[in-house]
């Protein structure tokens, strides 16, 4: 017996809640996985509509599409270490006859059909498994051809690389995740072209979306942390229970059952744990995997009392090892953080996460409930808060703190906590670090290369690679991108001195070149 879900952004179908969070599972509480960890998609040749009013932007290549979607494959094969393999071909359902496992771009029969919502999809994700085993069967990817969609970053435009990377999760049989930076979560896609905030979208895999995966298809070793979440004598169910490094990066979130069990599979190292309700920015409607919610509760840490609201009981992990770990919520004050985001020239921009230079100064904030109480904010080592918290009278929801952040601050996606009246909120992965491009200068190198010059332009050294000699090189590299006439361009290299990229044979020379190394930060802009 099997079944076929539909999975989507905001929406899946309710199934029964089992220990494990992350997984899709069948009505049996199995996990969905692939035999052996193999899959095949057939990618659909052809990816323009033929009016062209909506799909894929008609201004760029069949072959950028297909690399922005073989690229995403490539994240998750590397991310598995061996444990996956993903294989694409192309090929038209005439040619395939119509079955096997496929990426389209151009078909409106998933949205058509009703079973998914052509007004809020950005794709659509249908699996069928095997309803005793969770051995998934087959699998179609469909973009939504009602949307516009690019490879290339055209403005107003969902990314195809960010959502490539989402659906095929989805194909794998991960779930939703709370984790604001994951690529998992539940709002990654539709947020992007929304909010100014957010309009440059990173293709690249967070911690959490990496173990989620080491949970369903191990390769490296890995040690066990489980427990139960409990408030008085009552378990809690449907918590999201977040494993952190020292400093505050998620590595791994699981719900609990609705026994208020939980598991974690980690790296063996150094974690603090806590225990959050899923009271926003994300919410239990965003997971098929979600128990039954006992309602809110306040955010905890482990410690050796059995929970606090600061960070303090560090969990040592070796390889090999299962500890148990058991939270008792302390009966205080709930509160929530629903939003975060930053304030430019005087209006609030919010989001579900941020991208912040270092470097560089900013007014953070966020909305809270209840809009009162003397606040205060708990954020990551490396990030200065300048004074104190500010509330005006006429929005006492909105919390502002001006912040800096140190030239050599680490990178990565860390957590926000909001404490006021002896409680605790946590926005985990809500604050991303990254690079502060600056462009010295642009070189054109010939043979169609160019050059930029200059500091901080990314994390570390990347090479880029082809599908094959058809296709074009990435558009992004380690979430690094060039804008040149208001479109990626092909990367051949990125380093925090250089970046080497082609320039394309269409655009006159003399346009002006801008590194991008997060949504709302780029360099300042450069002509050859």
């Amino acid at each position: 017996m099997h079944r076929t879900w539909p999975l989507a952004a905001l929406l899946f179908l309710a199934v029964p809640a089992a220990r494990g969070g992350g997984w899709l599972r069948s009505q049996k509480g199995q996990p969905l996985f692939w035999r052996d960890g193999k899959v095949s998609f057939y990618l659909s040749e052809t990816v323009h509509l033929p009016d062209g009013e909506s799909g894929v932007d008609r201004r760029e290549a069949a072959s950028s599409v297909h690399a922005a979607v073989w690229n995403a494959a490539r994240a998750w094969v590397r991310a598995s270490q061996g444990a996956l393999s993903i294989d694409l071909s192309l090929a038209t359902p005439q040619a395939a006859g119509g079955t096997g496992n496929w990426i389209s771009f151009t078909d409106p029969a998933p949205f058509d059909s009703g079973i998914c919502d052509r007004a809020v999809y950005v794709a659509c994700t249908v699996v069928s498994f095997n309803q005793e085993t969770g051995e998934i069967l087959a699998a179609t990817i469909a973009f939504n051809p009602y949307k516009r969609h690019s490879s290339i970053g055209l403005a107003g435009a969902h990314d195809i690389g960010l959502t490539a990377l989402h659906e095929l999760g989805h194909a794998l049989g991960l779930d939703h995740s709370p984790v604001l930076d994951s690529v998992m979560n539940a709002r990654i896609e539709w947020e992007s072209p929304a909010s100014p905030l957010l309009q440059f979208p990173v293709r690249e895999l967070a911690p959490d979306d990496i173990q989620t995966l080491a949970m369903q298809y191990p390769a490296a070793p890995n040690g066990r942390i489980e427990g139960t979440v409990r408030r008085g004598d009552a378990r809690v169910a449907g918590a999201h229970v977040l494993a952190l490094n020292p400093a505050g990066q998620p590595i791994l979130g699981v719900l609990t059952a609705e026994d208020g069990t939980y598991s974690l599979l980690l790296p063996p190292g150094d974690y603090n744990l806590l225990a959050e309700p899923l009271d926003g920015p994300s919410l239990p409607g965003e997971l098929a995997s979600a128990a039954p919610s006992s309602g809110p509760f306040p955010t905890v840490y482990w410690n050796s009392a059995g929970g606090g609201a600061a960070p303090g009981g560090v969990v040592t992990l070796r390889e090999g090892e299962n500890r148990t770990v058991d939270f008792d919520v302390p009966e205080s004050s709930v509160i929530n953080a629903s939003s975060i985001g930053l304030v430019s020239n005087g209006s609030y921009w919010g989001a579900s996460r941020i991208h912040v230079a270092r470097g560089r100064s900013y007014v953070l904030a966020l909305t809270r409930t209840p809009p009162e109480g003397e606040p205060s904010f708990l954020l990551p080592p490396t990030v200065n808060a300048d004074g104190p918290p500010a509330v005006a009278a006429a929005t006492p929801q909105l919390v502002r703190q001006r912040i800096q952040l140190p030239p050599d601050a680490p990178l990565g996606a860390f957590t926000v906590h909001y404490a006021s009246r002896d409680a605790l909120a946590a926005l985990p992965g809500a604050l991303r670090i990254v690079p502060n491009p600056v462009i010295r200068k642009v070189i054109m190198a010939g043979a169609g290369l160019a050059s930029v010059l200059g500091s901080d332009l990314a994390a570390q050294v990347e090479q880029g690679e082809r599908w094959s000699s058809a296709f074009p090189l990435p558009a992004q590299l380690g979430g690094v991108s060039v804008r040149v006439g208001g479109r990626f361009v092909p990367l051949v290299a990125v380093s925090p001195g250089e970046i080497v990229f082609e320039w394309p044979e269409d655009l006159p020379a003399g346009l002006e070149v801008t590194v991008l190394t997060g949504a709302g930060v780029e360099s300042n802009p450069v002509r050859p």
